[in-house]
């Protein structure tokens, strides 16, 4: 009669045995740190990528051809009438209003792409007769051809409008390299929650394709780093510059946002918000800050402060030159 085997001697099989599985389980964690690895990783740059600004192929509004100003500018401040303005850049210069140009009543941010088109962001002032709360998170169109103006997008609402907070859109930029055009909003965000946003609209369908939430910015611009596409933006409750990286193919967001410097911190700055943020050809970062609240009569205020940086390739960062009063 056959003895029985002790237990200890029984081998089991191969897929019962804990080492097996403690191999399973250490591949299936390699590989899902692959996975996640990959997943933020920065996206490869394209062949023809080249650091610098993104505003190559901007161009004028073809509608300012027949209008016999002298090197026609853009004209947002309000001073010499409601809307949009085209003006000669010099003093006593003259200027021209078409007809539907003051359909949004007061307006601040504006950016122009390839073809010439103008898109505004609705701006108040000291009083919201002309910019009722609920209508400040529309985009404009000037169309460059007709000169006339249109609603073109709303933004979305995370909150609905009230009188604690009387802007929406505040800032606006262009990206050549993609089409793209981003645009800054606080509608919706109050003195206790920050639910402001950040999208990004392809101009060849009109939509939105892709947003970053809960942030409320004010100025906007893009800048082809060492490293890779960034949108940098001044915060609306710091007197702080953020980056976010940009898919430089798609232009949409990646990653998280950045912190890149204080204006308070820079030698002779002041406690502002960056409101306009411009890039010139040879590496230079124009910020142009003013202080910002949710209250009109600081956003009336033209007083500004200009700080200037120069872009440093070997680490993507940009170094402090000097600040001035305009």
């Amino acid at each position: 009669m056959a003895k029985k085997r002790n237990q200890s001697q029984i081998k089991r099989p191969w897929y019962k045995k804990w080492q097996f599985w403690a191999i399973v389980g250490v591949i299936v964690a390699a590989g899902a740190l692959v996975w996640l690895w990959r997943r933020n990783a920065p996206p490869a740059l394209p062949a023809d990528y080249q650091v610098g600004n993104v505003t190559a192929c901007l161009a004028g509004p073809a509608f300012t051809a027949g209008l016999g100003l002298e090197s026609p500018a853009i004209d947002t401040s309000q001073v010499l009438a409601t809307g949009l303005v085209i003006r000669e850049p010099f003093e006593n210069g003259r200027f021209y209003q078409h007809e539907t140009w003051d359909d949004a009543g007061n307006v601040g941010p504006f950016a122009y792409d390839g073809q010439g088109d103008i898109y505004l962001g609705p701006t108040p002032l000291a009083s919201l007769q002309t910019n009722p709360t609920a209508e400040q998170n529309w985009i404009y169109k000037v169309d460059s051809q007709t000169a006339v103006m249109e609603k073109y997008l709303e933004l979305p609402w995370p909150l609905p409008p009230s009188g604690a907070n009387p802007f929406g859109i505040i800032g606006l930029t262009y990206d050549c390299d993609t089409n793209s055009l981003y645009a800054a909003t606080v509608a919706g965000s109050t003195a206790q929650e920050e639910v402001g946003g950040i999208y990004q609209i392809d101009l060849k369908t009109g939509q939105i394709i892709s947003q970053l939430d809960n942030i409320d910015a004010i100025g906007l611009g893009i800048f082809n780093g060492t490293d890779g596409k960034r949108l940098y933006f001044g915060s609306a409750r710091a007197p702080e510059v953020h980056s976010i990286s940009l898919n430089a193919d798609t232009g949409e967001f990646y990653g998280e946002p950045r912190f890149e410097f204080s204006l308070v911190a820079q030698p002779g700055g002041s406690f502002d918000n960056a409101n306009r943020i411009q890039f010139t050809n040879d590496g230079l970062m124009a910020v142009k800050g003013n202080e910002f609240s949710y209250s009109l009569q600081v956003a009336s205020d033209p007083q500004r402060n200009i700080y200037s940086f120069q872009h440093n390739p070997e680490d993507d960062s940009w170094v402090f030159l000097s600040v001035q009063q305009q």
